[in-house]
């Protein structure tokens, strides 16, 4: 057995006491702790972004957003208004000089070009002596305040890095911020140039397509259509012609990469081509349709989420899988595409509220209520601009960053 000396009882001194917990030191901590979980809780990791009211912006007028600014006519089409995106209200507002042709943007500037239109001779319009005079002009305004910056008489042809103008058989190529020629060359007579996203493409009378080189104006070329043909529009990679046969006129849509023909549509009883909610819409002999094909960014073969009417209006989600097409008034038309992904706008006819939602996984899922009921969305620098018949609003590009983080692009 081990026999342990602990030593006489006497040895040992009392220890001093503990010091007592100062109360206010844990009070202060836990008033701390509960600020901060009640920020957190006001401020929830992937809130609904804002959806601000712009202004009455109309999706049946032209528009633009330019950084902070959205632009757009009145249900006159005869004054160009300008509001802040971020619900600030109207900026400014001008009547145009005649009549609109064309909305364009630049850093910090709105670009409008306008047919200015004089009356020349004393007498009324049934007065052979008098007729109308329709001169084409380009004005590039400070998209905030109004003022005007710069003007050149023609017609603006194409908008990029540069906006090209045509006159008096030549064309020239201006910054569209400052308005400085940067080059000029001679147009010859019978050829139709036409504005496209990447630049201008010219069509000549013998059928042979150039495109212009948007740093100094020179011409390398594309192919060729038939001779004689008119150039109509060119966007998608599809180059939309007139032709003048014997029997009857036809108008030819062309692949731009191959210049094979892509489809031949009669011309009689109207004709037309243009741009609708991505993909491109041709009317002729009276009928319109909606051409597909990945040659004009159409989404066939995705699945889309069909909602009902009432489900809309009511304010819920939709939530049910199908096969509702793309178009531009039912169903899922696509946006553009923000940070990878792509988005895209749900449209009601009769409904109080619209839908943005993102492409994933092969179908469309509902991303935020619009809280209007939006008929298009335009994807600009900072925000998404989205307009139905008599009103806009917008949504900041960044807030939508947390919505979309959970989901695959």
């Amino acid at each position: 057995m081990t026999v342990i000396d602990l030593g006489d009882h006497e040895d040992f001194e009392p220890a001093p006491a503990p010091p007592r917990p100062d109360v206010r030191r844990y009070v202060v901590a836990a008033l701390l702790v509960a600020a901060t979980l009640l920020a957190s809780a006001s401020q929830p990791a992937g809130a609904a972004p804002s959806v601000r009211a712009v202004g009455p912006v109309s999706s049946d007028q032209q528009s633009l957003l330019v950084g902070d600014t959205a632009l757009g006519l009145d249900l006159t089409g005869e004054t160009l208004s300008a509001y802040d995106a971020a619900g600030g209200g109207m900026l400014w507002a001008m009547p145009l000089e005649g009549l609109l042709r064309e909305l364009r943007g630049a850093p910090g500037t709105a670009v409008v070009a306008t047919d200015d239109v004089s009356r020349v001779g004393a007498g009324d319009l049934n007065d052979l002596s008098t007729h109308l005079v329709f001169a084409a002009e380009v004005r590039g305004y400070d998209a905030r305040t109004g003022r005007q910056v710069w003007e050149h008489a023609g017609e603006l042809l194409g908008a990029g890095e540069l906006f090209v103008v045509r006159e008096e058989g030549r064309l020239t190529a201006l910054d569209p911020v400052t308005g400085a020629a940067r080059w000029t060359r001679p147009s010859a007579a019978g050829v139709d140039a036409l504005s496209t996203p990447d630049g201008v493409l010219l069509v000549a009378a013998d059928g042979t397509v150039s495109a212009l080189a948007p740093a100094d104006g020179t011409a390398r070329t594309l192919g060729r259509v038939h001779p004689g043909a008119e150039g109509l529009y060119a966007s998608h990679n599809l180059l939309a012609t007139l032709e003048h046969r014997p029997s009857a006129d036809v108008m030819v849509l062309y692949d731009l990469r191959t210049f094979a023909v892509e489809q031949e549509l009669p011309a009689e009883g109207g004709y037309g081509v243009w741009d609708c909610s991505g993909q491109l819409c041709v009317q002729s002999g009276g009928q319109s349709s909606q051409l597909g094909g990945s040659r004009v960014g159409s989404s066939g073969g995705t699945a889309f989420i069909a909602v009902s009417p009432d489900a809309i209006s009511a304010g819920g989600g939709p939530t049910a899988p199908g096969t509702l097409p793309t178009g531009i008034a039912d169903g899922w038309a696509e946006v553009g595409a923000y940070a990878g992904h792509r988005l895209a706008l749900l449209g009601v006819p009769g409904g109080r509220t619209s839908w943005l939602g993102v492409a994933t996984r092969g179908r469309f899922i509902a991303l935020l209520a619009l809280n209007a009921p939006a008929r298009r969305c335009d994807i600009g620098e900072t925000w998404l601009l989205c307009l139905g018949q008599t009103k806009a609003v917008a949504v900041k590009l960044s807030e939508l960053d947390g919505l979309l983080r959970g989901y695959p692009s």
